[in-house]
């Protein structure tokens, strides 16, 4: 069960993070065409490009996890655990 809920919400940030990329970029077009000023759009792509660091970070993490665990799992040298006596 919980394998498939960190699947679930890695695929969820991973789509989350692409989507606020494209919020970025069309803010910036939106700055430089000057629909928006350039307060406003820099205000909002400061709160876009923090929440961008922080979905690569979850992303990036949650592969790294993943990967170690499976590589754990499937390695020939690893350990089974030994339940307390």
């Amino acid at each position: 069960m919980a394998a498939k809920t960190n699947n679930v919400v890695n695929e969820k940030s991973y789509v989350f993070a692409l989507e606020t990329r494209e919020t970025h970029y069309w803010l910036r077009s939106m700055r430089d065409s000057r629909i928006l000023t350039f307060e406003q759009a820099n205000l909002r792509l400061k709160e876009v490009q923090e929440s961008i660091r922080i979905l690569t970070a979850v992303v990036k993490t949650s592969q790294r996890s993943r990967y170690t665990k499976s590589n754990i799992q499937h390695s020939p040298f690893s350990i089974a655990k030994v339940p307390h006596a």
